[in-house]
Order: C-alpha cells, then sequence, then structure tokens
C-alpha cells in the first residue's frame, strides 16, 4: 500500500466518489471524481484528478460540470468519463454522449485535453455500461442489454460478441458490466 486518499468531499482538490483510477510510469495516480448533487443522485461534476506518487494532490487534468437542474437520467449515480488508462506518456479516456463515442486523450506532463477520435453510436450515455479499447479505431462495448459489441471505425455496424440471452449459455445469466482484454485481445467480463 502506497498510500491513502480521504474521498467523500465535494470542496477543491479532494474526491468525492472515485470511479476509475490509472497510474502512470512515474507513479501518479489519476482519479476519476464523480462528484453528486446533495441527495446523492446526479452527478454535478466529473474530473480527472492528478496526485502525485506520494498522494498529495497534484492539479485537475480535465472536468467536466453538470446541470443539477437538468436531473439528466444518464447521470444518475453515473457519470460520462470511462476506461481513463495511461500508455506511455499518454492519459486517454472514453466520454459517453448521446450520440457517439468520443476518445479524449492528453499528455501525462500537462498538456491539454483534446478529442483523439468520435464515433457514431446512438444512445452511448444511456446504454454502454464499458469500454475497452483495441487500438484508436477500435473498441469492445458492454451494452446495458447484456449484450458486448466490437466497433471498428468504418465498419458498416457494430459486431455482436456476446449475448447473454443467448440458448447456448443454457440458463447462466451473466449481463457484462465490466469488460477487459488480455494481451492476446481476449475478452473477459464480469
Amino acid at each position: 500500500l502506497q498510500y491513502v486518499l480521504q474521498g467523500g468531499s465535494r470542496r477543491a482538490q479532494v474526491f468525492f466518489y472515485a470511479t476509475e483510477i490509472a497510474v502512470d510510469a512515474a507513479g501518479r495516480l489519476y482519479l476519476v471524481n464523480c462528484v453528486r448533487d446533495t441527495h446523492g443522485m446526479f452527478t454535478t461534476r466529473e474530473e480527472i484528478l492528478r496526485y502525485t506518487a506520494r498522494g498529495r494532490f497534484d492539479r485537475v487534468v480535465y472536468a467536466r460540470v453538470y446541470d443539477p437542474r437538468q436531473r439528466d437520467s444518464t447521470l444518475l449515480q453515473r457519470g460520462r468519463i470511462n476506461a481513463v488508462a495511461v500508455e506511455g506518456t499518454r492519459l486517454r479516456w472514453y466520454e459517453l454522449e448521446p450520440e457517439r463515442v468520443v476518445l479524449m486523450a492528453c499528455d501525462t506532463a500537462a498538456g491539454p485535453a483534446a478529442c483523439v477520435r468520435s464515433y457514431p453510436l446512438a444512445d452511448a450515455h444511456r446504454a454502454v455500461a464499458d469500454i475497452e479499447r483495441i487500438d484508436d479505431g477500435s473498441f469492445y462495448y458492454a451494452h446495458k442489454s447484456g449484450r458486448i459489441f466490437r466497433y471498428d471505425a468504418g465498419a458498416a455496424a457494430p459486431q455482436l460478441r456476446y449475448r447473454a440471452d443467448d440458448p447456448a449459455h443454457q440458463g447462466v445469466l451473466t449481463a457484462p458490466w465490466e469488460i477487459a482484454t488480455d494481451a492476446r485481445q481476449r475478452l473477459y467480463f464480469v
């Protein structure tokens, strides 16, 4: 155990609810901070916070603010930032929007966030439970209906890879919520 960070605060430079973490080669921690309204229901702010290798707050890498008066059902106890990871000197993540998935990235040193690629996908903010990157043009995503798809930029449609209600599973119903791949691109889920 390197250090412990105390959450549960809506104050600046402290996290409220951590939804994801990633660590770079220098040991810096990137934490997705999902701040909820005073009732704990709707996400009002999401940010990627960076902490030093010793657990001290360093900076806000990226932030999104949502209007709490809208009471957007897609922000009910969840946010839109997904699949945060460090690759070399690049931090990348996906954002789930109403009609697309956006791959975002920034340099871990101090670079501003920028859109790497945008993928059309209807109701991504409602339907996608998790994303696993394959490369900048492809990813797997777990759909809340219990299916997993492979999305390839330029393909006519996402390719179905798993269906929870497939009769071949003989009564074992597993709706994928978290997905991952290994170095050989084999797909795993829980």
